[in-house]
């Protein structure tokens, strides 16, 4: 990393803060009527993090986080970094399969969870899978109190009785074990360092001009890369203020912009259009909002082109992935040729492009696989040798498995196109292998092909060709769906199918399947 910049970890720079700005509130939940300045949030992560050391934790261990947005998610985030625990975040998605997958695959000793958000009971599932994961010790409920639990409030006064010195972090420590699906159809853990996350909110916040009198919205969940690698550690590098909502719904958003006088937005494609065309917000006052970012596969010009001109003058197209700890690429918010492409890379980021083939680097303008070189991006994917191996070229450049051209600018395009057929759902990756691996298990199910479908509203939805007996039916493989995976990955629509259009080496075409659902040539289930 010689020539580079340093950035230190989060927790450094929460202390940094509490020191030079302390009363300078840091993060607010306006609907939940929860604020905390610097100097309470970096009081509450020492406490919380000495509580957990004396829980029995060591620095190293995992601890996973099951919970909506929230400020005891912020709280327990910097308390993890604090004492040396690596923060496993759970997707709020996940069912009781993959949160055990998750837990087992990271060896976590504890968890910290909230009791229920909105129709789902988080401590629930995990109750009823607690005896498939012996090894999680520890269970500590964020959002009140329940028996052989520990509260946060309880851990609070067990590190705020302690005497116990919190160990020395280095920066180049594992912080964080991001799961992304694979496409194996098992998750996989990307393990970030404590510098890559900082450095990503350091350089990603400088490219997008933010201030320390800047107030940030972020409809991403925390537990994506986008929120934790990139909205908080922001907030905290520049002193800005995150403005936090539990869950994305369109009209609190337009409420919470419009009373905190947001300055920065962070959004997907699907909660943009949302905003966008939301019947009502003309009634808002949304002229506080200066940049904003918008990014995945189905990010369209014309609607950054609308927003910029209506709400959002400095939104900007980005690029990135969890493996890199998140954007490798950002547009300037000053550009005014920005929205047909995600700009150029960061600092401490290079982009090129190579023919899927051989691995050559091609021209400029010519499409190809869009692979990354940092010192920010993941150690591995833990414990999955293989795996990890598989994701970096021979010279340790990550391959995304994206496509795209760098135009001679060096400006990055993301043409749409994936290498391997990954379905992208209102800003959620899904793997069709997961999926067809969940179908075929099914009694009566011969063969599955699951591919994207484009749709209007989520960009693409999940669809699933059957070769399979007369006595399948939808209802009951939306049910058998349902009980193994998140929502979002259960198919929208089934088609029947005799045979697949294969390839010479006997793949299924998924090509042709998707056009013949378009051109309506599929039959239903």
């Amino acid at each position: 990393m010689s020539g580079l910049e340093t950035f230190g970890t989060v927790s450094d720079a929460l202390a940094r803060r509490a020191r030079d700005a302390g009363q300078s509130l840091a993060v607010s939940f306006p609907l939940e009527g929860e604020r905390l300045t610097f100097e309470d949030w970096d009081k509450y992560a020492t406490q919380v993090g000495k509580g957990l050391l004396e829980s029995g934790l060591q620095p190293g261990d995992r601890l996973a986080l099951w919970s909506q947005n929230s400020i005891a998610w912020l709280i327990t985030c910097l308390a993890a970094a604090r004492a040396g625990l690596i923060l496993v975040p759970i997707n709020t998605y996940f069912g009781e399969g993959e949160l055990v997958y998750a837990l087992r695959q990271s060896g976590a000793k504890a968890i910290a969870l909230s009791k229920s958000f909105r129709s789902k009971s988080y401590f629930d599932v995990f109750s009823g899978a607690r005896q498939k994961v012996p090894d999680v010790g520890v269970t500590v409920v964020l959002d009140g109190e329940e028996s052989g639990c520990l509260s946060l409030a309880a851990l609070r006064d067990i590190g705020r009785a302690s005497d116990r010195t919190l160990p020395d972090v280095p920066p180049s420590a594992p912080a964080v074990i991001i799961y992304t699906s694979g496409t194996t159809g098992y998750p996989k853990g990307a393990t970030l360092t404590h510098e890559a996350v900082m450095a990503q909110g350091a350089l990603s916040s400088r490219r997008l001009g933010m201030r320390s009198d800047d107030r940030v919205t972020c409809v991403i969940p925390m537990f994506h890369s986008a929120s934790y690698c990139t909205a908080v550690p922001g907030c905290l590098f520049t002193g800005a203020t995150y403005i936090g909502q539990d869950a994305f719904n369109v009209t609190s958003m337009l409420q919470v912009i419009e009373s905190e006088k947001a300055t920065v937005h962070f959004a997907v494609p699907t909660t943009l259009s949302a905003l966008l065309d939301h019947p009502d917000r003309a009634s808002y006052d949304l002229s506080s909002l200066r940049v904003g970012t918008c990014g995945g596969m189905d990010v369209d010009a014309a609607v950054l082109r609308r927003c910029a001109a209506e709400f959002i003058p400095g939104i900007v197209q980005i690029y990135g992935l969890s493996e890199v700890s998140a954007i490798a690429a950002c547009g300037d918010p000053n550009d005014p040729d920005r929205f047909d492409n995600c700009g150029q890379s960061l600092n401490g980021y290079r982009i090129r492009v190579v023919d899927p083939n051989n691995g050559l680097e091609v021209a400029r303008g010519i499409s190809g696989e869009i692979q990354i070189s940092s010192p920010y991006a993941m150690r591995e994917y833990f414990e999955m040798p293989e795996e990890t191996k598989a994701t970096f070229s021979d010279d340790g450049w990550v391959k995304t498995g994206d496509i795209g051209f760098l135009r001679e600018d060096t400006k990055l395009v993301v043409s749409g196109g994936r290498l391997k057929d990954m379905i992208i759902r209102g800003g959620e990756n899904i793997y069709p292998a997961e999926i067809e691996r969940v179908l075929t298990a099914y009694p009566g199910v011969e063969q599955v092909a699951v591919f994207g479908i484009k749709d209007a509203y989520y960009g693409e939805i999940v669809a699933a060709a059957i070769i399979g007996n007369d006595e399948l039916s939808v209802s009951d493989l939306d049910r058998h769906c349902r009980e193994q995976l998140s929502s979002y990955k259960v198919p929208v629509k089934y088609f029947r199918m005799e045979r697949f259009p294969l390839t010479a080496s006997g793949k299924v075409r998924k090509v042709e399947l998707r056009e013949m659902a378009t051109n309506d040539q599929l039959f239903g289930l």
